[in-house]
C-alpha cells in the first residue's frame, strides 16, 4: 500500500516537472482510426459526440488503462488528423 503510493507520489511530482507518460502504438492506433472513422461516418456530427464514440471504443478495448491515457490518445490522433 505504501509503496503505491509512492510512487503515485512520484508520478504526481513527475508531471509537475512537466513528464508526460506516453501513449503507446497500439492505442495510438486504434484512436487514430475512430477518430478517422468518426469523421468520415458523421461530418456534421458534434466534435464532444465524436470523442465520446471514440472514447467508448477505447474503455472497452482496454478497460485497465488509465482514462487519462486513453483521452491523451484522442487528442493526439485528432491534433495528427489535422
Amino acid at each position: 500500500m505504501m509503496k503505491r503510493l509512492l510512487i503515485r507520489f512520484g508520478l504526481w511530482l513527475a508531471t509537475l516537472g512537466g513528464w508526460e507518460p506516453a501513449v503507446p502504438p497500439d492505442i495510438l492506433a486504434l484512436a487514430r482510426e475512430g477518430v478517422e472513422e468518426q469523421n468520415t461516418r458523421w461530418p456534421s456530427r458534434d466534435g464532444e459526440a465524436k470523442r465520446a464514440a471514440v472514447y467508448r471504443t477505447l474503455i472497452n478495448v482496454y478497460p485497465d488503462v488509465s482514462k487519462r491515457l486513453l483521452s491523451r490518445a484522442i487528442e493526439e490522433a485528432v491534433c495528427s488528423d489535422s
